[in-house]
Parts: C-alpha cells; structure tokens; sequence
C-alpha cells in the first residue's frame, strides 16, 4: 500500500497536516464541531446524514420540524482570523459582534500553509453572512472575518 502511495507522489500524513486539509474544506469532525446536541442540519451535513424516505427513527420529529417550518439558529461556518487573533484563538473561544454580544464559538483552528490561519466555528444564524467581522470581546484583539466554505 505505501508503494501505491509513494507512486503518484504521496507520503505519510500527520494529525495536524489531516486536520489542516479537513478544516480547509469545510468539513466537521465530531468533538469539535459536533456533539450529541448538535443537530445535523446546523453541521451542514444534512444531505449525507439525513434519509427523509427513511422509516421512523429517534429525533425524527424535530428533523421533520426543521424541513418543514425553517432555518437551525446556529450553523458551521468558516473564519479568516487576522495575525493579532490568530496568536490567542483557541477552541471554545467566542466571538461577538460590534454591540458586544456573543454570536460564534470557534471549534478548529489550524494555520493553514494554503490560506494562512484560518478557523471553524458555529455562529448564530442571523450573524453567518460571508465578509462579516467578529472580534473577541474587543476589536483591538483582532478580527475574525467570515468566509464561505470550503475554503478558496
């Protein structure tokens, strides 16, 4: 198997090269951005982890509710942190908006060789709009500034 590997150009793979490329495209793992309270659509995994032909299975009505009458209030999205965020950010760390309310939880933070230190996070439904700008507590500390994902 390593020879197959080797021969188009791979090589071993660590923890943190794997978890820089699944927060790069977006991707949620479950400890981070998931947990047993988190419902499949806020991930935005709805369309490989939801079956609607399915029969009845547990957390089917809330499901159903969702499709039906609207939108999650939290959803995954992606963060470009600037340099002076980047340096203190860590998972867990919340973000406000400018009338220093909490509105997002960072989840995976990585430094991206690709597009320099970036973040996930859930954010409340109605502050997850791409170009938007976060901080920690206050601006001077640093600004997370909202993207689409995956990444590009």
């Amino acid at each position: 198997m390593a020879d197959a590997v080797e021969e188009h150009g791979g090589g071993l793979a660590g923890w943190l090269a794997t978890e820089t490329i699944r927060i790069e495209a977006g991707i949620p793992r479950f400890c981070a951005e998931m947990n047993q309270n988190t419902l499949p659509p806020e991930a935005n995994i709805e369309s490989r982890a939801i079956r609607y032909s399915k029969g009845c299975y547990i957390g089917q009505e809330i499901i159903a509710r969702i499709r039906t009458y609207g939108k999650v209030n939290r959803t995954l999205i992606g963060f470009r942190l600037d340099a002076m965020l980047a340096e203190s950010v860590t998972p867990g760390t919340s973000l406000v908006d400018e009338s220093n309310k909490a509105v997002a939880t960072i989840t995976s933070v990585t430094d991206s060789p690709k597009f320099g230190p970036i973040a996930l996070g859930l954010a409340k439904r109605t502050h997850a709009e791409p170009g938007q700008s976060l901080s920690v507590q206050s601006p001077d500390r640093g600004q997370a500034t909202i993207v689409s994902l995956p990444f590009g």
